[in-house]
């Protein structure tokens, strides 16, 4: 993409003069969000950085530990010559595969579905660590962004679960009536905000990873 800038001069020896700025065109190659299974490798598609036509070097910043579950950001940029800088990010899941809850989960609720929600395991086998348990409600359902996540803790004991729940820039959340399918791949609660007994129903967990 071209931009043309004019400069106006007041004396009739200087003539009108223009710069055109070509701005960087990134393009990802590869998926905006990957899945990748703890102790595998990840190969980084990277992107395609265009100006004027032209490819062109671009820097990435981040690293992924695939030996570690989490979620991993990677950002990629480019500066044109004047100074303007263009960037695109991707994000990565590395999730486990051990039999139990833990793993990469879709949430959905009133406000849309699809929201990547991460279980992961803890030293004892019936706790595990959730990125939040409004299951990205207000983090992606209305884009407000991490500090409205509620990261806490699910225990698992045979067909029941429970969850302390935990807070975020609204306040204390609990975790109302959570239930687990016979399967361990579906999870269904409610939440209220007891500072001012707002509740949320419908919150829903369905597992993507084996």
């Amino acid at each position: 993409m071209a931009t043309a800038t004019l400069f106006n001069s007041c004396s009739p020896e200087d003539p009108i003069t223009s710069e055109v700025t070509y701005y960087p065109e990134l393009n990802l190659l590869g998926d905006a969000t990957v899945l990748v299974e703890q102790g595998t490798s990840f190969d980084d598609p990277g992107i395609e950085a265009i100006i004027q036509g032209e490819s062109v070097e671009y820097e990435t910043n981040g690293n992924v530990d695939t030996a570690i579950p989490g979620m991993y950001s990677l950002s990629y940029s480019v500066e044109n010559e004047d100074g303007f800088a263009a960037t695109v990010d991707r994000t990565i899941y590395v999730y486990e595969n051990n039999g139990s809850i833990a793993g990469f989960w879709y949430g959905s609720s009133g406000n849309g579905s699809e929201f990547p929600v991460l279980i992961t395991s803890t030293a004892d086998p019936n706790v595990f660590n959730i990125t939040d348990v409004l299951v990205g409600h207000y983090e992606y359902g209305v884009n407000y962004g991490p500090n409205y996540a509620v990261p806490s803790t699910i225990t698992v004991n045979g067909d029941n679960i429970s969850s302390p729940g935990g807070s975020n820039a609204f306040g204390v959340w609990t975790v109302d009536a959570p239930s687990i399918s016979a399967d361990k791949t579906t999870m269904n609660w409610g939440a209220t905000l007891a500072s001012q007994s707002f509740s949320l129903s419908g919150l829903r967990l369905d597992k993507v990873t084996p």
